[in-house]
């Protein structure tokens, strides 16, 4: 399916404020996100009376059903409160969405717990 030009601001302007990927989430392959790296980024949202969120850039490990882990970066928001302090550890893996024609499109999801893909087996030289 081709990307109009309406879709791709769109896109891009959901990039610029963080906001999640909605079409990797409704189509994507279910995947775990081990965040390496959280950069927080100047942009701050606010819906109504909800939850402060700063747009950040996330370094992170993906790992695929049968695939073989892979990093990308993902700019998404997330609440402020995490930003605080150091990230609990059961918030160092979560669980993320990863587009099927375009693997470097990967949407994080703070609220769900993250799957334990299996990975694909390493080739050894023999």
């Amino acid at each position: 399916m081709k990307m109009g030009l309406f879709d791709r601001i769109n896109r891009g302007l959901g990039g610029l404020i963080g906001a999640v990927d909605t079409e990797t989430v409704r189509i994507g392959r279910a995947a775990r996100a081990e965040l390496l790296e959280v950069v927080p980024l100047g942009t701050s949202v606010r819906h109504g009376d909800g939850v402060a969120e700063r747009v950040c850039e996330f370094l992170v490990e993906v790992t695929v059903e049968d695939a073989a882990p892979y990093r990308v970066r993902v700019r998404q928001r997330m609440a402020q409160v995490f930003l605080e302090r150091p990230l609990p550890r059961d918030m160092s893996v979560v669980a993320a969405w990863v587009h099927p024609r375009d693997p470097r499109r990967v949407a994080l999801d703070f609220d769900a717990p993250p799957p334990r893909p299996r990975a694909a087996p390493h080739l050894s030289a023999a």
